[in-house]
């Protein structure tokens, strides 16, 4: 359940697999692509929609319900502005523990 997923999610967060994650650019990447606002900040924001949804789909929990992608960006781009040398990836888990946790909580 929650205690599950957070700790799969904080295990891929902290050791690094053998496979590509489109999101493993840094967060300074993300923040310079979002200020331009063209088609690096499209298709960096699609990422995000797809492996958030991704991963709210493998962990059977409908942590999107109450939220929608720009409040989702938003988000990334606060973590990533505190955190400009994580890589998006990590934000991005950080991100769903954190609707997990909004979810479990209601």
């Amino acid at each position: 359940s929650l205690i599950m997923f957070s700790i799969l999610v904080s295990v891929a967060i902290t050791t690094k697999a053998d496979v590509t994650v489109f999101g493993n650019r840094t967060c300074g990447v993300w923040i310079d692509e979002r200020k331009e606002a063209r088609w690096p900040s499209i298709t960096d924001v699609s990422w995000l929609a797809g492996y958030i949804s991704g991963l709210a789909d493998y962990s059977e929990k409908d942590f999107l319900k109450n939220t929608d992608l720009a409040s989702l960006a938003n988000w990334v781009d606060n973590y990533c502005n505190n955190n400009p040398l994580d890589t998006v990836v990590v934000g991005a888990n950080k991100l769903a523990i954190e609707l997990i946790k909004r979810e479990h909580l209601k």
